[in-house]
């Protein structure tokens, strides 16, 4: 998935929102008013942690690619021998806690710098080569609290021709964040396929229907 798309299936994600009350509101245009106020609070607070969320992952993705570029990930052609490359990749990534892990791979797809697990244990990458050779970024998740974005790493002596790939898997839950919600109140926000990308605020006790925003007050 491009970041673009990404972006794209963000913005068409549902936000459900449940309201804890002290008890059930009445169809009064008083309590009328009141959920329409919440609703708008709700609203406001979902697209400022959708508009974040945005910034955080596109920032990310300009780092990557603008270390991508550095002539350290040349080492990729060498195979690494005397891991450079690694000792680059996790003092970029400790410098953001959002990184979880770093990881390189070659033309071929054979990972060549990354942490230990991954050597030992490899998993199978959510890209292709045919995608990467395609010079644009791709994000792929969340799955768990994972999220995956992988950048190409182009050649040095022809930026069209793929040298390898850059892969960093960042802490999901990091990333999402509700902040400022109304006392009592939670927000969700759900993708695309109907799943929960994340959540924020007071437990859920309430239902959201697909396309709505629902405030509900409950004894």
């Amino acid at each position: 998935m491009s970041i673009r798309l990404l972006i794209a299936l963000l913005t068409s994600a549902v936000v459900g929102a449940t309201v804890g009350g002290a008890g059930w509101l009445a169809t009064s245009r008083a309590t009328n008013a009141l959920g329409h106020h919440v609703e708008e609070e709700l609203r406001l607070s979902a697209e400022t942690a959708l508009d974040r969320l945005y910034q955080d992952v596109a920032q990310r993705e300009s780092n990557l690619r603008a270390l991508a570029l550095q002539p350290v990930m040349q080492l990729i052609l060498e195979d690494d021998p005397d891991r450079e490359l690694g000792d680059a990749l996790d003092s970029f990534a400790r410098h953001d806690p959002v990184f979880l892990h770093l990881r390189a791979y070659d033309g071929a797809g054979h990972l060549v710098a990354g942490e230990r697990e991954a050597f030992l244990r490899p998993t199978p990458r959510p890209w292709t080569l045919a995608e990467m050779a395609q010079g644009r970024s791709r994000a792929y998740g969340p799955q768990g609290n994972l999220f995956v974005i992988a950048v190409p790493v182009p050649a040095p002596y022809d930026r069209r021709e793929l040298m390898g790939v850059l892969e960093a898997e960042l802490d999901w839950d990091r990333l999402v964040r509700f902040d400022h919600l109304p006392a009592g109140a939670e927000a969700i926000l759900w993708g695309p396929d109907g799943r929960v990308l994340a959540r924020g605020g007071a437990d859920a006790r309430g239902r959201t229907t697909s396309g709505l925003m629902v405030a509900e007050a409950r004894m």
